[in-house]
């Protein structure tokens, strides 16, 4: 064999073992594209079910959302800010940042019974955020329409209760407040509820208070009247002087008692002298009896008289 042959038979045994290397490269490659294609599709598969299932608790949670959004009207949000964008002053919230460029906010006309006609103010639920993640419920306000109460970026709110200073004190809105134009009709006929069981439980403090007051005046007067009691039966160093009148200054329990002692002595003295007439009778019958005595031992002697008349 040439030498020519003998090239071309190496190179084509080096021809047939490259095909065979590349083949084999191959089909390796192409298993994986294979195994990786199905581990795709499979991936895609559990994604669409996965996706399909989001979609379906995303559409439960919009329905579910919408459900609790109902009843509660247009929704504000002021953050926080320094200032706060509400500010409390007397009971009466002066609000920056939401005014009569809100739609919600602008007063709608109503006739009223006598057939005029009035604006009337949106009601405002105002929620202040405590800064803990919760919201708290303030209570429900009246919109001010005046033209120093609304303004395009301001408004004013006024309390639809008697709110009391401690619970004025409370208020902090620093963290920022969300207002509401509606809350659900059953947590309102629940709040109305709490509202006029605060108001009766101040007015019966109101009431208390006065009977305390009362009390306390009634307690005065017995106070003067238990010290005069006291003056009268153990004495006043400031009572009158008066010398027929001693409990005055040294008071009943004194003078009786001084007038027991004087009652006393007297009665002591009086038995003595009972005691020393009754000798002095005792005295006198004896010597009356000695009198007698000795008179009877005498005897009588008669004198006859001759001489004539």
């Amino acid at each position: 064999m040439s030498r020519l042959g003998i090239v071309c038979g190496t190179l084509v045994i080096l021809g047939l073992l490259s095909e065979f290397w590349l083949v084999a490269k191959l089909g390796k490659r192409s298993n994986d594209v294979a195994e990786n294609l199905r581990a795709a599709k499979l991936k895609s598969e559990q994604a669409l079910v996965e996706f399909d299932k989001a979609a379906a608790e995303l559409k439960t949670a919009e329905v579910s959302l919408a459900a609790k959004k109902l009843g509660w009207g247009y929704e504000f949000e002021l953050g926080p800010g320094n200032p706060a964008p509400v500010q409390n002053q007397g009971g009466k919230l002066f609000v920056t940042g939401l005014g009569s460029s809100a739609k919600a906010l602008e007063p709608r006309k109503t006739t009223d019974d006598a057939g005029q006609e009035k604006m009337v103010a949106t009601p405002m639920h105002v929620f202040a955020d405590n800064g803990q993640g919760k919201v708290v419920y303030t209570g429900e306000f009246r919109l001010g329409i005046g033209p120093n109460e609304l303004g395009e970026q301001t408004c004013v709110l006024y309390p639809t209760w008697n709110v009391s200073p401690e619970e004025m004190a409370s208020w902090n809105f620093n963290n920022g407040v969300r207002i509401r134009t509606q809350i659900p009709p059953g947590g309102r006929a629940e709040i109305d509820s709490l509202n006029q069981t605060i108001q009766r439980s101040n007015e019966q403090m109101s009431q208390l208070a006065t009977r305390i007051a009362d009390q306390q005046l009634l307690k005065v007067d017995a106070d003067q009247a238990l010290l005069s009691r006291r003056n009268e039966l153990l004495g006043d160093a400031k009572g009158a002087d008066v010398a027929e009148r001693p409990e005055f200054k040294v008071g009943l329990l004194r003078a009786i008692e001084d007038t027991e002692e004087e009652r006393n002595a007297l009665q002591v003295a009086v038995d003595a002298i009972r005691r020393a007439i009754q000798r002095a009778i005792a005295d006198r019958s004896k010597l009356v009896d000695s009198v007698k005595k000795a008179a009877s031992d005498l005897k009588p002697v008669t004198n006859i008289s001759t001489a004539t008349p």
